[in-house]
């Protein structure tokens, strides 16, 4: 019975993620899309999941949190929204502004010993423009070390000086770029963004932080050999043979390329062959009909052809071909490629993590904890934990798939009662197919501000 059940816990695992991966050694890389899209907002979470070395875990549970947390900002904007939308269009005013979008995409490098990771998401809430950001994890997939800033340089050795000194070089190539007072949010204590791409180290800074707006995220390269004195072994040794990455990702994963990506009147055109190649289209060309996808001819405006490679505006990929295909930039100048293939979604459990909402108050709260426990929706029972529990219960949860409870008892009714300022009982009624089998279980939930969110901070 238990070696049935390893393999259905193994079938629902394979098709709850792309079968696509690529293996060096152990190290394998599938992700699943978290999609969730109605009148009013649009959420498109491109998410990986590593397993194969150690720390693999502590790698996804970061990644995990990054996703819910911005999902949950989406849906609670999107909830806030929808009745100012709602009321606008009734006085017959514009509301085309009044919507929400989240794209969140990944790449990595892994360089011998070294994983770094880039989450990168663009949230748009309405207004003049949305906002970029980057959330970067790097460990040591053979010792599981998740890395600080800090951690990557030798003991007493002067790094952050030696790193100050790049970032204002570089500054001062450009000032006009940068606010007069940037160097108030240099760091004074070791603590950088950053990430590794290549043989390079790659510091960041978010928008508003050193720059305006439009200067956009600002990033710092520096070569692996300038610093080598600095760096600890284990780190310069891994990365020190990185190449440059191309200009085509597919699924997290450098793809070599000569093509370039076309700016033509202010429009990105992508090389049509090489991307939809990859994607596993059929693509041909003649005279008479030009380039065709599938037996189909493209007619797409604005269209290219130059050197015998045709190239098309991004929205052919992701509206015609429903393709998850998005443009990413790495460093301050350089436009790259993230594709993504096709999943099935419908069987993946990760469809359940879209539902989560960030609350307003703390009924909220409680409220969102109880039915999620009623609906088994493990993921928004997690997301609505602080820091502290989701690193308690996060193996808890990885283990069920996040689905909780069975589905024999089952809980048919919940009853919530405030007992303090931040603490509040649910009782949960479970039944089964048995009338007359009904089972109480009491549970106290305590909630905390975490900054402007609420969360969950313990349950007995």
């Amino acid at each position: 019975m238990k070696r049935i059940v390893s393999i259905i816990l193994l079938l629902v695992l394979i098709i709850s993620s792309v079968p696509y991966a690529f293996a060096e050694d152990n190290f394998k890389v599938t992700y699943t899309i978290i999609n969730n899209e109605d009148d009013i907002k649009t959420i498109n979470v491109v998410l990986p999941i590593f397993e194969g070395f150690n720390g693999s875990d502590g790698v996804n549970k970061k990644v995990l949190d990054v996703a819910l947390d911005a999902i949950g900002d989406a849906n609670a904007m999107a909830k806030y929204m929808l009745p100012i939308k709602k009321e606008l269009i009734e006085k017959g005013e514009l509301a085309t502004s009044m919507v929400v979008s989240l794209d969140m995409t990944y790449d990595y490098v892994r360089l011998g010993d070294i994983l770094s990771v880039q989450l990168n998401i663009y949230s748009y809430y309405g207004g003049a423009h949305g906002t970029s950001q980057i959330v970067s994890i790097t460990s040591n997939t053979s010792t599981g070390e998740i890395y600080e800033y800090k951690d990557l340089f030798k003991e007493n050795s002067d790094y952050n000086s030696i790193i100050n000194n790049y970032i204002i070089e570089e500054v001062e190539n450009n000032p006009e770029m940068y606010f007069s007072n940037y160097t108030k949010n240099l760091s004074l204590d070791g603590n950088y963004n950053f990430y590794i791409d290549g043989d390079k180290l790659v510091v960041y800074f978010g928008l508003y932080d050193i720059a305006p707006y439009t200067a956009g995220i600002r990033y710092f390269i520096i070569d692996s050999d300038d610093i080598k004195n600095i760096l600890k072994d284990e780190v310069y040794n891994s990365i020190k043979d990185g190449t440059v990455r191309g200009i085509i990702n597919y699924n997290g994963k450098d793809i070599s390329s000569d093509k370039e990506i076309i700016i033509s009147n202010d429009t990105y055109l992508l090389p049509l062959r090489a991307i939809a190649e990859i994607l596993g289209y059929k693509v041909e060309w003649n005279k008479e009909d030009g380039v065709i996808v599938e037996g189909k001819a493209v007619s797409i405006t604005p269209q290219l052809l130059i050197d015998g490679t045709t190239y098309v505006p991004l929205f052919y990929f992701r509206e015609v071909l429903n393709d998850n295909v998005s443009l990413g930039f790495i460093g301050n100048d350089k436009t790259i490629v993230r594709v993504y293939g096709k999943t099935d979604i419908e069987n993946s459990n990760y469809g359940l993590a879209s539902e989560y909402e960030n609350p307003e108050t703390a009924e909220d709260a409680v409220k969102m904890y109880a039915e999620a426990v009623k609906m088994r929706n493990g993921f928004v029972q997690y997301a609505l934990f602080d820091d502290k529990m989701r690193e308690e219960r996060y193996d808890e949860f990885k283990d069920s798939a996040f689905v909780t409870g069975v589905s024999s008892p089952w809980v048919d009714s919940y009853e919530i009662t405030q007992l303090d300022e931040n603490l509040y009982s649910i009782k949960f009624t479970y039944k089964t197919s048995v009338p007359t089998d009904v089972f109480i279980s009491e549970i106290n939930v305590e909630i905390i501000e975490d900054g402007e969110l609420i969360k969950i901070s313990s349950i007995e």
